[in-house]
């Protein structure tokens, strides 16, 4: 009796095992079908070799407006996939032979008419000895217009970079114009005989800062160095005494008008500086 028990413990052992796997495709089987039926992708699944529509999801019919049974037997240009019969069987041809095919922004136009750009994902493989190509589709509609007004809004500064950057040439060059007849009048009343010591002393600040004026003015023309941030320095040697009173003395109306007192105590020794003393002076004024 020990053979005949054995066989049947076998069979039983065998029985439970088909069982367990026949259990365990259909827990597979209900599992996809939950992920197809739920998918907030559209996913169609088309016959490899007539691309032929053979399922489709019901995220599909949300994004086309086609019942699951109008996509059934239907080519992908027949559903707003591709612009004509022609691009889309170029499109399958190319799939038949590399097994994959990816579009980043495909044109789709649903059953309404309604235009709409998707991104587009489809690939082969077997299922139960049947060549199958799963397309999955996703409505990249809104990401393009954020793309497309990101590109718009790019252009725009661009543009209002390029006007500014006019504007300040156009701007530079006007006031060389006021600059130069001031320079001239300066250099008239040096002229003067018998000038007067508060004359004398007036004089010397207006021509220090029509200098200081025209520095700036150039440094304005030469729009394409303010505006990435490179001024050239004009480096020499410079007393930082010299760069303090100077800025003081510019400073002076404001500070006299506000009614501030400044005690101002210099080194008795010259302090040598390797520097442009334009910007030197312009930065003790900011300053005060």
């Amino acid at each position: 009796n020990a053979s005949p028990n054995a066989a049947a413990l076998a069979t039983s052992i065998i029985a439970t095992e088909q069982a367990r796997a026949a259990r365990a495709v259909q827990t597979t089987e209900a599992q996809y079908q939950r992920l197809f039926q739920t998918a907030k992708d559209g996913i169609l699944i088309l016959d490899a070799h007539t691309g032929r529509v053979i399922d489709a999801n019901p995220f599909m019919s949300e994004l086309l407006g086609y019942s699951c049974e109008e996509f059934l037997g239907k080519e992908l240009w027949e559903i707003g996939l591709f612009s004509d019969k022609q691009a889309s069987q170029d499109a399958y041809q190319e799939l038949r032979q590399n097994g994959y095919l990816r579009y980043e922004n495909l044109p789709l136009e649903t059953k309404a008419g309604v235009r709409a750009e998707v991104e587009f994902i489809c690939n082969t493989y077997q299922v139960e000895g049947r060549e199958v190509a799963q397309c999955n589709i996703r409505d990249v509609s809104e990401r393009s217009r954020l793309e497309k007004k990101t590109h718009e809004q790019a252009a725009a500064l661009a543009d209002l970079h390029r006007r500014k950057d006019e504007f300040l040439a156009m701007l530079g060059h006007e006031l060389r114009n006021p600059l130069a007849p001031i320079a001239n009048a300066v250099q008239l009343l040096r002229l003067v005989p018998n000038e007067a010591p508060l004359q004398q002393k007036a004089r010397a600040i207006i021509e220090r800062q029509v200098g200081q004026l025209t520095r700036l003015v150039d440094d304005l023309m030469e729009v394409s160095r303010v505006t990435t941030g490179r001024i050239r320095l004009r480096l020499e040697a410079v007393l930082a005494n010299g760069a303090v009173e100077r800025a003081v003395e510019t400073a002076r109306p404001l500070i006299d008008g506000h009614r501030h007192e400044l005690t101002l105590a210099l080194s008795p020794q010259p302090i040598w500086l390797h520097a442009d003393p334009s910007p030197l002076e312009q930065i003790v004024v900011n300053l005060l």
